[in-house]
């Protein structure tokens, strides 16, 4: 009886450690946010009405009076702001008399400031070590005015309109992939990643995965579900009358919901998960197709949702979890969700806020003089926004069964 008491008392301590362990890493992440995010707002010339309400919302995630907060900031801007001026003041209206000097060094500051990517070539960083090395031995030999000068000129004039310049580049590159629908959105990877196969309701039966079907009759796609515990009807018939069950006999077809995403292995469906050569494991997801294509192939004179398989194994295997992971925790070709994508804003008829950002919605606070639904509505306008340049690829999120089991592993 003892032990038994025993037992139960050290699973609710680890129950509560669990709980203590998973509030202190919010509350961290939180502050990390918070940090971040204040450093950014108060490097601006202005405070923005939409800065001011972020601020708030995140004041109050981190347990600080939002007044206050906003009053440090506006303090912070308007104190650089007036540093600024007279520096702008003092050093910028010499410009002239050291045009050249400054000219020169305005010319390497491209070089010198850009970041570093992995995606770059060698010789990229070959010119980029070069100029930063110029650009030292100028500012000794230009001297530390003209050094000085160059930076506020290139941080004031030059850099805003980089960012600017970069900001519409990104947004072009978005709205382009969002209308191609050929990629999928890597918050991970911060990078779009080709979809690595997509298959149609009209797709001939042979090009399509063998743990995938569509069902012409229901009008719906099916996913494989193995059962190797149990004798079905199929393995029954087949034993008595002494022959061998033939494939896809061991389990059954379900059916897939739409923005729900699986592990699978097509080429080893009636495997033990242990035995499974990860190499085979493919991800797939069911999203709704594009409304062009929808268009060719509805035959119907009603709106009709008509939805694709797409295989993702490129873009889970860098965003979400690899094909071992998978594998470990009994996701492949298991019946159950592994991932899932919130399409609600691509579905016929429908408009709806971000499923994979529901916890991001729920962490904020509400806005001063606000009414509960006008600050939801606001909020979801703002999730819609972040999440339409992105696609549905910015909405994922992995089961909360199978988190866990990757937690304990």
């Amino acid at each position: 009886m003892t032990y038994i008491l025993d037992d139960m008392l050290s699973r609710v301590e680890n129950e509560v450690q669990t709980k203590l362990d998973i509030r202190y890493d919010d509350d961290m992440k939180n502050k990390s946010k918070f940090d971040v995010l204040l450093a950014e707002i108060s490097s601006k010339t202005e405070l923005s009405s939409v800065d001011e309400v972020t601020l708030r919302e995140q004041a109050v995630l981190v347990q600080l009076d939002p007044d206050e907060v906003i009053d440090t900031v506006r303090e912070a801007i308007n104190s650089a702001s007036n540093d600024t001026n007279e520096v702008d003041e003092q050093q910028l209206d010499s410009v002239d008399n050291y045009s050249l000097s400054v000219s020169i060094l305005l010319a390497l500051q491209p070089y010198v400031h850009q970041q570093s990517s992995t995606h770059q070539s060698s010789f990229y960083f070959i010119v980029r070590y070069l100029s930063l090395v110029l650009y030292k031995v100028l500012s000794l030999i230009l001297g530390e005015q003209a050094s000085t000068k160059a930076d506020q000129i290139w941080e004031k004039i030059h850099l805003p309109q980089l960012k600017a310049a970069q900001l519409a580049q990104e947004q072009e590159n978005d709205n382009k992939m969002l209308q191609n629908n050929n990629h999928l959105w890597s918050t991970e990877q911060q990078s779009w990643i080709e979809k690595d196969k997509v298959y149609h309701p009209a797709a001939h039966t042979r090009s399509i995965p063998p743990t995938i079907r569509y069902n012409t009759t229901r009008k719906a796609w099916e996913r494989w579900q193995k059962n190797l515990t149990t004798r079905t009807k199929a393995m029954k018939q087949a034993a008595a009358i002494g022959k061998v069950a033939p494939p896809f006999t061991r389990g059954t077809f379900v059916p897939v919901r739409v923005g729900e995403g699986w592990a699978s292995a097509p080429d080893q469906a009636e495997v033990d998960n242990e035995q499974i050569v990860s190499g085979g494991i493919r991800f797939f997801v069911c999203l709704p197709m594009k409304q062009q294509q929808q268009q060719q192939q509805s035959t119907s004179s009603e709106k009709q949702q008509l939805l694709e398989v797409v295989d993702v194994t490129t873009w889970v295997s860098k965003t979400l979890l690899s094909k071992e992971v998978a594998r470990e925790v009994g996701a492949v070709d298991s019946g159950k969700e592994l991932f899932s994508l919130d399409v609600t804003s691509l579905l016929i008829g429908k408009k709806g806020g971000k499923k994979g950002n529901k916890k991001s919605n729920n962490n904020r606070g509400p806005k001063k003089n606000q009414s509960k639904d006008e600050n939801n509505k606001d909020d979801e306008e703002d999730e819609d926004e972040i999440s339409a340049r992105k696609g549905v690829g910015y909405t994922a999120r992995v089961n909360d069964k199978y988190m866990d089991r990757m937690n304990t592993k």
